[in-house]
């Protein structure tokens, strides 16, 4: 039998029947990225973070700078409940302008049980729950994705690309 003979036979009823019932079966949705969120605003721009690794909020710490360590994504230590937390600014980490200007709040983080991160934003705008998570239109690696709220665009950080980010800084 020739090549030619194999691609122009006639399908059998069989063939088709079974064809027909594979093409008639509906696809699965793809299910929606649900979870909650805190929303801040750092130079200028809206972010976010899952509610998943934020521990508290809270009022500006004072940041106790580390010797010869200046000029650094690390900005030093601050203590938060009886725990050294080291304090790492966002805005060279995520190639933001603007300088170090006076935080309003500082975002406690844990990467892992026993691993706190201190990090200061310009404002903390409020949490959302069960937003429905959209692809990333963000140019950076650490915005995974983005969400759509009264017309502005908010950047979902990655927590595990920022939190290697931050032990790249302090490294």
């Amino acid at each position: 039998m020739s090549e030619k003979n194999i691609f122009e036979r006639e399908l059998t009823a069989e063939y088709r029947e079974e064809f027909a019932r594979m093409l008639a079966v509906e696809p699965k949705p793809v299910p929606k990225r649900m979870g909650s969120i805190l929303l801040f605003r750092l130079s200028g721009r809206r972010f976010a973070l899952p509610t998943t690794v934020l521990v508290a909020v809270t009022e500006p710490l004072h940041i106790a700078p580390i010797p010869h360590r200046t000029g650094t994504a690390l900005l030093g230590l601050v203590a938060f409940e009886g725990e050294v937390l080291p304090c790492c600014a966002l805005r060279p980490l995520l190639d933001l302008q603007g300088g170090a200007e006076a935080s309003a709040k500082t975002l406690i983080l844990q990467e892992t049980k026993g691993r706190n991160w201190a990090v200061p934003v310009d404002e903390v705008n409020g949490m959302r729950a069960e937003l429905e998570l959209q692809p990333s239109r963000s140019g950076t690696s650490t915005a995974g994705h983005y969400i759509d709220e009264d017309g502005t665009v908010v950047d979902l950080l990655d927590a595990e690309a920022l939190f290697r980010l931050m032990r790249l800084a302090v490294a």
